[in-house]
């Protein structure tokens, strides 16, 4: 297991289905009839839990090329995604929710 790579994370927004799910409060991805559930989680900043319910947002496990102290990563919000920097632009220390990918062997 692994954290996904900002071309995996680009390739659910490219080619798979998005779904928001208004009881769980967060996104069914699936394409070919396989699916993932990636719950709005929230980030973390010091001790508080900010947009639990209504936002994601999920590491990769790459920086942005032109200032390292950011991360890529997939934001989302219940109303739709943003690919790389999110609106607020959280800097690496703040908590992310990670959905590993296995690599097959």
């Amino acid at each position: 297991w692994r954290t996904p790579t900002k071309a995996e994370l680009q390739e659910l927004i490219a080619y798979c289905d998005w779904v928001w799910d208004a009881k769980q409060y967060g996104y069914t991805v699936s394409r070919n009839g396989k699916s993932i559930f990636l719950p709005a989680g929230g980030t973390v900043v010091g001790k508080e839990i900010m947009g639990e319910a209504t936002n994601g947002m999920y590491a990769s496990a790459e920086l942005i090329t032109d200032d390292p102290n950011y991360p890529s990563d997939l934001s989302f919000f219940n109303r739709g995604w943003t690919e790389g920097q999110p609106v607020a632009r959280p800097p690496r220390q703040y908590g992310r929710s990670v959905r590993p990918v296995c690599t097959r062997q």
